[in-house]
């Protein structure tokens, strides 16, 4: 994800948002449909909740 959009969220929650999200890290943002987007934004959302509950990034 571009830190300068999305600033201070480490790579390694970026990575699991986009595990979750089963998007390729190396996809740019340009290139993702609406679908996609819908499906980032509630993976991120997913996994800041989460890590924001345990105090740390989340495991698995």
């Amino acid at each position: 994800m571009n830190q300068s959009v999305l600033a201070g969220l480490g790579n390694l929650l970026s990575d699991e948002v986009l595990w979750r999200a089963r998007i390729d890290p190396r996809t740019p943002a340009r290139h993702l449909d609406a679908d996609a987007v819908r499906t980032l934004h509630g993976a991120m959302r997913r996994t800041l909740r989460t890590s924001v509950r345990a105090e740390r990034a989340p495991r698995g």
